[in-house]
């Protein structure tokens, strides 16, 4: 089985370079999680980046799962540093307007995580003892700070932003790979990084248990 892990930057890495011993410079680094042949790659950050690299590794990796493994901007104040959110959906907040998007994207913009990836992460969250909470990520080319912008990615149901998770899942989507993003709380979207390494490094943590067990 091929599996790979996608982060966008050098922080959301630093979990497999501290286990593997992976070289944080290199976009690709191939190792084994248990008896799986993983593929970690480093995307850079934006939907461009994003939708370029998945469809890259789609095409020459040829992996049997994606899993996005990395950190987000809560915007629902049920949401704290380092929470782990496991995503069961993903939309655009800066595609507009909105009947465009949802006649030009699959599923009229709303893009799904696998079930099977969803419940598989839930359990070894469990065997973990860290706390998940599903839920809908908002992502845009843009740092999230002004409060109308959060009130509008409020208003689409989404609990949480970052610049790259949908671009994935569109992507996997139209593919018909098994898709998963995983995403620790760095920040309140307020324009401070506050824990992206120990939020990406709880992510990082699940998803390389959730491998063991595919």
């Amino acid at each position: 089985m091929k599996i790979a892990i996608i982060c966008a930057f050098y922080d959301e890495i630093i979990y497999y370079k501290d286990k593997y011993n992976i070289d944080i410079e290199k976009t690709e680094n191939l190792i084994k999680i248990g008896n799986k042949e993983v593929l970690i790659v480093k995307s850079l950050v934006g939907k461009v980046n994003a939708a370029l690299t998945i469809q890259k590794v789609i095409d020459n990796f040829k992996p049997d799962y994606v899993i996005n493994s990395g950190c987000a901007g809560a915007i629902s104040d049920k949401l704290n540093i380092s929470d782990i959110v496991i995503i069961t959906s993903s939309i655009y907040h800066d595609f507009t307007p909105a009947e465009i998007m949802q006649k030009y994207t699959p599923n009229k913009g709303i893009f799904v995580s696998d079930d099977y990836l969803v419940k598989k992460a839930h359990e070894v969250s469990k065997n973990l003892n860290i706390n998940v909470i599903e839920g809908t990520i908002a992502t845009g080319d843009c740092y999230v700070t002004e409060k109308e912008v959060k009130d509008k990615i409020l208003n689409m149901n989404a609990i949480c932003t970052d610049m790259e998770t949908a671009a994935f899942m569109h992507v996997a989507n139209i593919n018909k790979i098994p898709f998963l993003s995983i995403r620790g709380i760095s920040d309140f979207a307020d324009g401070e990084d506050v824990d992206e390494i120990n939020s990406s490094y709880k992510a990082a943590m699940i998803t390389e248990e959730l491998i063991k067990v595919l």
